[in-house]
């Protein structure tokens, strides 16, 4: 059985291994850019770093016991992928500097493939049985459309997922469009260098304080030496984001992280009308919770202006905001995200019935059963899909989940002979109900804008209940879920 990985980041290099650790040989990952990573080769602006704590945003199979700090930065993750790459041999698979183009479906039952994979600059399809979307919610940059008057600025301009180190900011006027969870990392970097930082808010964020400690030689030398030890860390963390998980469902248990913000605030910006500005007036979880002991001081410099008028174009000068003020800059740094419910910016994959499932999930909003398996697109898994997104804890934990569960499909294929499976209908129909129905009246839904929720008003990317609950549903799926073709 021929299977194929599109991406090698977290998600495609986990799948991978896992497929390896359970005897399948024909495996193929294919890889736009000339290294693994994903994520966390692409965001390389200073200051970028997880949020969630080193020891268990890592695989539960391969603990690394030398993390530097309880937060790695973009450069220790990074390694630590390409280690897992070499340790578990599966560089050899990686095809990489290789760009899908499309995917579709093959309805031939007289050829044993059912799917081509159709690759820039080949005009010969790669042909395979199974195949795995692994490319990640956050491959895809999201740059805003402003009016670009006269042409456009005339500097240098960069998307903080595509950092451009060739640009030397030291002394210079910098402006930074957003304050969402990249921004607050880079902001207090360029502070250190920059002549002046103007910063273009369209909503403050609320901030916690980050509990960020380096990890001296004798506590790693115990991880190395006594595992059971890293593995207690691991589990304490683990349980500590698990409990706040189960809290979205109860919106007024987050007064006190509110209090919380509110308190970090007033200690570290004196100025009450900059404390007015930076403080959010949606409830504090709604949008993503950020981290930081930095930001606030940051946005508390001098040399420091916060804007919240609306961005009304880009002009050679600057930034152009209400009224037509332009604001003149020297460099643009835009913090802006990425497209997560934006689905246009995918490439095509067409399914059993012809239909691309980028109009499917454009006009429907993006589903899938348990985020991996779509009805209409047999042998296909999605990982980290609809609805399988976390908002508190580590996404490695519903890779793995997805990934044990997708192999474990695959043997069964395999020991009986099938030739192809699908989710049923009626069983994806009712889990996308469960799931809606679950996030109303949650925390994320209390009225902001955020990347959770898509232009329907739906929340298309979260999951809404423990990740212990994932795990348990996720392993409880065998061949009764799918349609079976021998």
């Amino acid at each position: 059985m021929h299977i194929v990985i599109v991406g090698a980041g977290f998600s495609g290099i986990g799948m991978a291994i896992k497929l390896r650790q359970a005897g399948f040989t024909e495996i193929t990952i294919l890889e736009q850019a000339a290294s693994v990573g994903g994520t966390w080769r692409d965001n390389t602006y200073p200051g970028c770093a997880c949020d969630i704590m080193s020891h268990l945003y890592s695989y539960s199979f391969y603990q690394n016991p030398n993390w530097s700090a309880s937060h790695g930065s973009w450069d220790e993750i990074q390694k630590y992928l390409e280690d897992c790459v070499d340790h578990f041999d599966i560089r050899s698979l990686i095809r990489f500097n290789t760009e899908v183009e499309s995917c579709e479906y093959l309805p031939d039952n007289s050829q044993p493939f059912l799917w081509a994979v159709k690759l820039k600059g080949n005009a010969t399809p790669l042909l395979c049985h199974f195949l795995v979307a692994a490319s990640g919610s956050f491959s895809r940059i999201s740059m805003p459309k402003f009016p670009q008057v006269n042409g456009g600025f005339s500097g240098p301009a960069f998307h903080t997922g595509r950092w451009d180190h060739s640009v030397s900011l030291e002394g210079k006027r910098v402006a930074v469009v957003g304050t969402g969870a990249s921004a607050i990392q880079v902001i207090p970097e360029l502070v250190k260098v920059a002549g002046h930082v103007t910063v273009f808010q369209r909503t403050p964020a609320w901030v916690l304080e980050r509990n960020y400690v380096t990890y001296p030689e004798w506590q790693k030398k115990m991880y190395r030496y006594i595992p059971v030890m890293l593995w207690f860390s691991r589990f304490l963390i683990y349980m500590i984001h698990e409990i706040i998980t189960s809290l979205v469902k109860y919106p007024s248990l987050f007064q006190h992280g509110e209090d919380l913000s509110k308190k970090l605030l007033e200690k570290q910006v004196a100025d009450p009308e900059r404390r007015a500005l930076l403080t959010p007036k949606y409830k504090f979880g709604c949008k993503r919770m950020l981290v930081s002991n930095t930001y606030y001081p940051a946005m508390a410099s001098d040399h420091v202006t916060i804007v919240s008028d609306n961005i009304e174009g880009i002009s050679p000068q600057g930034v152009i905001t209400s009224g037509g003020k332009v604001h003149e800059v020297d460099v643009i740094v835009y913090a802006t995200g990425f497209e997560v419910t934006d689905v246009s910016g995918m490439h095509p994959i067409v399914g059993r019935t012809g239909d691309d499932i980028r109009t499917l999930w454009k006009n429907k909003g993006q589903y899938a059963f348990l985020g991996t398996f779509v009805s209409g697109f047999p042998n296909m898994a999605f990982m980290l899909g609809p609805n399988s997104e976390l908002t508190t804890n580590s996404a490695v934990f519903i890779i793995e989940c997805q990934a044990n569960m997708v192999v474990r499909l695959l043997n069964s294929m395999s020991r009986n002979g099938l030739r192809q499976i699908e989710v049923k209908k009626d069983i994806e129909t009712k889990f996308n109900l469960r799931v809606q129905e679950a996030l109303k009246g949650t925390i994320w839904l209390t009225g902001c804008r955020s990347w959770y929720i898509n232009e329907q008003g739906r929340i298309t990317t979260i999951w809404p209940f423990t990740t212990l609950r994932y795990w348990w549903e996720s392993a409880l799926v065998g061949m009764g879920t799918f349609v079976v073709t021998p």
